[in-house]
């Protein structure tokens, strides 16, 4: 892939909440997603993380649960779409080293950074499938309750949670700040 189809494909993904629930997202699909997240770098290429895909309904109507209280908490729930109506949900998990429960802030954000690479790579491979996503990560609050309904083990944490599913129509590219905006030299505040 060249840079330009590169670029295009990064100024094409954008969050998509709202999915086409009569076509059916078939494994084969998911496979490559995971596959492309599987092949993200990790600390000390330690591939901590780990992927739980949801498909069934009862499952999901539990995480929806959680995601439309936690969404309630921030004051949008009504512009969110319930988890239940996702046709597939990914959660993106690391395992190993440090249990979530203990160590520094710094050993957590070490598992997120070994993890959240893998995340970009699924998110982009979902794009270039032509299907829709958005990272969640505003249900971090109730991550226990998110851990009991998917069983996970203490030394698991759960990072994102990526809804898949077929985009309910076309959306346009994304809206990005020019780099110019966003950038300094050398310090902060210095212009590009």
């Amino acid at each position: 892939m060249d840079i330009e189809a590169f670029s295009d494909l990064a100024t094409r993904q954008r969050a998509i909440r709202k999915f086409d629930h009569a076509r059916p997202v078939d494994d084969a699909l998911i496979e490559r997603i995971v596959t492309a997240g599987t092949h993200a770098p990790s600390g000390g290429n330690r591939q901590h993380f780990r992927f739980v895909v949801v498909r069934d309904a009862e499952v999901k109507r539990e995480l929806s649960d959680v995601y439309t209280l936690a969404n309630a908490r921030y004051g949008n729930a009504a512009a969110r779409t319930a988890w239940s109506d996702a046709p597939v949900l990914i959660v993106a998990c690391s395992q190993g080293g440090t249990p979530p429960s203990a160590g520094s802030a710094g050993a957590a954000a070490s598992r997120a950074a070994s993890v959240l690479p893998a995340v970009q790579n699924m998110l982009l491979a979902i794009t270039a499938l032509g299907l829709g996503s958005v990272l969640t990560t505003l249900w971090k609050d109730e991550e226990p309750r998110v851990k009991a309904v998917l069983g996970l083990p203490d030394d698991v944490e759960v990072h994102a949670i990526l809804p898949v599913g077929w985009p309910d129509r076309k959306y346009g590219r994304n809206h990005r700040k020019p780099m110019s905006e966003v950038t300094y030299r050398d310090r902060f505040g210095v212009p590009w």
